[in-house]
């Protein structure tokens, strides 16, 4: 009898765990994309049909880096770990040092593209560029949480990204200041902010530019395939 009310506590536990992981997960992914329709509908109801363009185009340019760094970094972090904490631990500085890197390249692209841009594209640009380092790292790190089976992590650092991002709106209309780019800033640079509050919550640190190459060389075998299979998506 003991043995069995032993197993049902037990069992009951692993329960309570699960459902509290799958709530956490859920509550995450209704802060990110529940934050990013609201910024998308204000965007809408505010600017003119140029400056909502520049937006758009700018909003998908961060979409395909989110997704290539997931294919190539994110996913081989979770397969190559075999879901031990450990092996995740070890790699996470390595992984967000790699979703940096590319987020600089990206970046700089993106800043030369705001160069030979003008009106709303090239103010869109430029603050992508200058926050997509801390952008990708954010998200490398929201997928660390995940990994860990962890998301209460990741939906505490989105729940303060929507906080810094609700506070600075609510100044931008009270100080009757939102612009194009006032707003565009107001999504990304706190999302950057969010993505130093990210590195601290781990408390790791972030390796090296070469540890960060030979972190996606080394992936390279799994992350192909996998960023084919989101080009083709």
């Amino acid at each position: 009898m003991t043995r069995f009310t032993s197993a049902l506590s037990s069992r009951g536990t692993r329960s309570r765990g699960l459902i509290g992981r799958v709530s956490w997960g859920l509550a995450d992914q209704v802060l990110s994309s529940g934050t990013n329709f609201a910024m998308t509908a204000l965007m809408i109801s505010k600017l003119s049909t140029s400056a909502f363009g520049a937006f758009s185009f700018m909003t998908v340019v961060y979409i395909l880096a989110i997704g290539t760094m997931i294919s190539i970094n994110g996913k081989p972090l979770v397969i190559r770990s075999g879901g031990s904490h450990d092996a995740i631990r070890d790699s996470s500085g390595r992984t967000l040092a790699a979703a940096a890197a590319a987020g600089a390249l990206i970046g700089l692209a993106c800043t030369i593209g705001a160069y030979f841009a003008s009106g709303p594209l090239a103010s869109s640009l430029l603050i992508l560029g200058l926050t997509l380092p801390l952008l990708l790292l954010q998200d490398a790190g929201r997928g660390i949480y995940f990994a860990l089976g962890n998301p209460r992590g990741a939906a505490i650092n989105d729940g303060a990204w929507a906080v810094m991002m609700g506070v600075t709106l609510v100044a931008l209309l009270a100080t009757d200041s939102l612009t194009q780019p006032a707003m565009t800033g107001a999504w990304l640079v706190t999302g950057a902010i969010a993505g130093l509050l990210l590195i601290v919550q781990l408390q790791t640190s972030v390796a090296s530019p070469r540890a960060a190459a030979a972190w996606l060389r080394d992936n390279m075998r799994l992350g192909l395939p996998l960023l084919g299979s989101f080009v083709l998506t």
